[in-house]
């Protein structure tokens, strides 16, 4: 298992920074809230392409393509 976890300086959640999780069942994004949060798995077979923006070093935008 791989986990990523967005950095506190960049846009979005400052206090619950989103994760990105693969393993063996594929692509968990993970978007925590106080109260909620969305979690979402996508298996290999849907990836149809991944593209990585990175204007800067250390900031990276990536883009989940699936199939479908």
């Amino acid at each position: 298992m791989e986990a990523f976890i967005a950095a506190r300086l960049a846009e979005g959640n400052r206090i619950f920074p989103s994760r990105i999780i693969i393993d063996e069942q594929g692509i968990t994004l993970k978007v925590p809230s106080l109260f909620s949060g969305n979690e979402k798995t996508i298996p290999f077979s849907r990836v149809s392409s991944v593209d990585i923006d990175s204007p800067m070093v250390g900031y990276s935008t990536i883009i989940i393509n699936t199939t479908g």
